[in-house]
């Protein structure tokens, strides 16, 4: 453990590699399992407890991901926003699932922002 005076060595480096590991093969299938989810959601006159949590957690893993990644490509705004709007219209989609989907949705924005070019204005 001598080496490590300014950083981790090599338990860092290999820390950063199973992390990198993980994100690049989760989230793939989290998308699908969103999209899977909010549609039968959105489809379901009374959404059953189970359904609820079950999306819940995963608009809270999104959010923990899209915080750190660029998620867009996998189209999220479209039913994230559909979800919103029911929950708006008819006040039946719980907070447990409200909230994470706008952070969610917040970081769509804040990724698609990020890509905008500067426009060379002085500040």
């Amino acid at each position: 453990m001598g080496d490590i005076p300014g950083g981790l060595g090599t338990f860092g480096d290999s820390l950063g590699d199973s992390c990198h590991l993980q994100v690049t093969e989760l989230p793939p299938g989290l998308g699908d399992s969103c999209h899977l989810q909010v549609t039968e959601l959105l489809q379901a006159e009374s959404p059953d407890e189970e359904d609820i949590y079950g999306l819940a957690a995963t608009l809270r893993r999104l959010s923990a991901l899209f915080s750190e990644h660029d998620l867009t490509p996998w189209g999220l705004f479209g039913p994230l926003s559909q979800l919103l709007r029911r929950a708006l219209d008819t006040g039946d989609v719980p907070a447990q699932v409200t909230i994470p989907a706008i952070s969610c949705l917040f970081f769509h924005v804040f990724w698609e922002l990020s890509r905008v070019p500067d426009s060379g204005a002085s500040r």
